[in-house]
């Protein structure tokens, strides 16, 4: 009648060891993510130098362009454009150390979108900030949506990013005015200019005037379109 228990404690005691293998063969996860070092991302001189000190173009490893870069006594700076058809672009800024300061991204050159950065001089993350929770109902892609049924872009393909001369198509503003979440949407070349009223006094005309739209962030109404004066205090 007693072998029955002693045949039980021996299986109960192999078994024990076994789970005792299984976790040291097992590898610790937290230990991993602590003892794994986190690279500090810098300025690259390099491609500062290469690139005449940030006047051309530069493709990085992660299909992202550089188009845009400078650095100083006091600090530096870099814009990248997202491989196409992506319509967003980030913006990278530095200490004079050459440690990266901030990373944000956006759209339409003025709002801030998926996860901003912040980060001390030593290269630590001291903040984080969700952009996309500002939003109301209608998100970055539904406002693409509506410039794309106006013709100015193809999401498709990345049209309409920039134009021939590597300029703005389109620009972009969020806004929370009276509670109400607006975005405001211009498009550049909106319409030729062919009105008197609109040359200037000393200088050739522009031969295009920009158009805005005023769209509701929660049900995507356009409201109105600005007046022309507006746009132009807006900085298009």
């Amino acid at each position: 009648m007693k072998i029955i228990p002693i045949i039980l404690l021996v299986l109960l005691l192999s078994s024990c060891s076994g789970q005792e293998k299984k976790d040291t063969l097992t590898p610790k996860k937290n230990n991993v993510m602590t003892e794994k070092s986190v690279m500090i991302e810098k300025f690259d001189f390099d491609i500062y130098n290469k690139t005449h000190n940030g006047s051309e173009e530069y493709t990085l490893p992660n299909g992202n362009t550089v188009y845009l870069m400078d650095f100083d006594k006091n600090g530096g700076f870099q814009y990248e454009r997202l491989p196409s058809p992506s319509f967003y672009t980030v913006y990278k800024e530095f200490y004079a150390n050459g440690n990266i300061k901030k990373k944000e991204t956006f759209i339409g050159s003025h709002v801030k979108v998926r996860t901003s950065y912040y980060y001390d001089r030593d290269g630590g993350l001291v903040k984080q900030v969700d952009e996309d929770q500002k939003f109301g109902k209608i998100k970055p892609l539904q406002v693409l949506e509506f410039l794309q049924e106006k013709g100015y872009i193809d999401l498709k393909t990345g049209k309409g990013r920039v134009d021939e001369d590597g300029m703005q198509v389109f620009w972009l503003d969020f806004n929370i005015m009276e509670r109400k979440k607006i975005w405001t949407i211009g498009i550049v070349k909106g319409r030729s200019n062919d009105g008197p009223a609109n040359f200037p006094d000393i200088g050739e005309p522009s031969a295009y005037i920009p158009i805005c739209y005023y769209m509701d962030g929660e049900t995507g109404k356009i409201s109105e379109t600005s007046p022309l004066q507006e746009c132009r205090e807006m900085g298009i």
